[in-house]
């Protein structure tokens, strides 16, 4: 709902779940995030308990950022906890960059700069972080920066599925936002009883993994 002081916003949720891992505001701020191992020790990064939940700084960009700078600033400034990778964009300019955000910093990198944290290569225009630790294992050759270069100049919503079905992305939800068309597509993974992203007794263990799964 939004008030004087902060912004409508729509997230891709759980129930009981009070923060925000991916989602949207009226300002046309968009989040998502991905949890920032590294490839040479394969566990969490140092962290803590003591401050705000990633979660909840997320929550408090869509409720109250007013501008992709404005959110950078929020998270700069933040009691951190534990270290992701947080995807920032707005409608406003129709820029995305890349938190990498930990206890002891966080540091916004562009398509420029996120080279040198991924070993993967710089593509104009295009800021990304692939699935694995960084730096990726998957190396300059990875199926997402290939993916990408296939789709340069023509990266949209409905290709962008084809980049994350690529490069296998995209589990539980998945979603996609044209910042320029003010447009928001996602999908939902389903389990069986077993919690297999596939019918009971299947054979193909990601066919109901969210990024083989319908849009909305």
């Amino acid at each position: 709902e939004q008030t004087a002081d902060s912004n409508a916003f729509v997230s891709i949720t759980f129930p009981g779940f009070a923060g925000v891992i991916t989602g949207v505001s009226e300002r046309g701020i968009g989040v998502s995030e991905k949890v920032w191992m590294t490839y040479d020790k394969r566990s969490l990064q140092p962290g803590s308990y003591q401050g705000e939940a990633d979660i909840f700084v997320l929550r408090d960009i869509l409720q109250k950022a007013k501008n992709r700078a404005d959110a950078e600033e929020m998270v700069q400034a933040a009691n951190r906890t534990w270290a992701i990778f947080i995807g920032i964009g707005d409608y406003e300019t129709n820029v995305l960059d890349i938190v990498g955000y930990k206890q002891d910093s966080a540091v916004v990198y562009t398509d420029v700069t996120m080279p040198t944290v991924t070993g993967q290569p710089y593509i104009d225009s295009i800021v990304y972080v692939d699935k694995h630790p960084q730096p990726s294992g998957e190396g300059p050759t990875g199926t997402l920066p290939t993916a990408l270069t296939d789709f340069y100049g023509n990266i949209s919503l409905e290709t962008s599925k084809s980049i994350t079905q690529y490069h296998k992305t995209g589990d539980l939800h998945i979603a996609s936002y044209d910042f320029a068309d003010k447009t928001m597509n996602f999908a939902v993974g389903r389990i069986n009883h077993e919690g297999e992203y596939q019918p009971t007794g299947g054979s193909d263990s990601s066919v109901w993994k969210a990024y083989n799964r319908p849009y909305l």
